[in-house]
């Protein structure tokens, strides 16, 4: 009798042990997919910054470009309008039929 007693107790103590293993090893499996998602997660997130700096990078200088355009746009039509205020000759703009930005000596010689 008693080692029918000690063999069940052994068997008991045997699947005990392959229920904490297996236990363990699903609590560690679930541990690493937990890990692989947060680098998976890592590395998708630098990217995606890395291409957000480049996209900043980019708007930043068309931004520059831009902002020069315009500025040059703007010396070029002080540097027009000053020609032509001082012309001899009369201009102005005509659209749809209509006379707009005359020059001084237009507006002397039309009236």
């Amino acid at each position: 009798m008693r080692d029918e007693e000690n063999r069940l107790l052994s068997r008991r103590s045997a699947t005990g042990t392959r229920q904490q293993r297996l236990t363990e090893i699903t609590l560690i499996s679930g541990a690493l997919f937990v890990l692989l998602m947060a680098t998976l997660l890592f590395v998708l997130l630098a990217r995606n910054a890395r291409q957000l700096s480049q996209a900043n990078r980019q708007l930043r200088a068309e931004i520059i470009e831009r902002e020069q355009t315009q500025q040059e746009l703007r010396e070029s039509e002080i540097r027009f309008r000053r020609l032509a205020d001082s012309s001899f000759e009369g201009l102005s703009i005509v659209e749809s039929g209509r006379v707009s930005e005359p020059t001084p000596h237009c507006a002397q010689l039309v009236g």
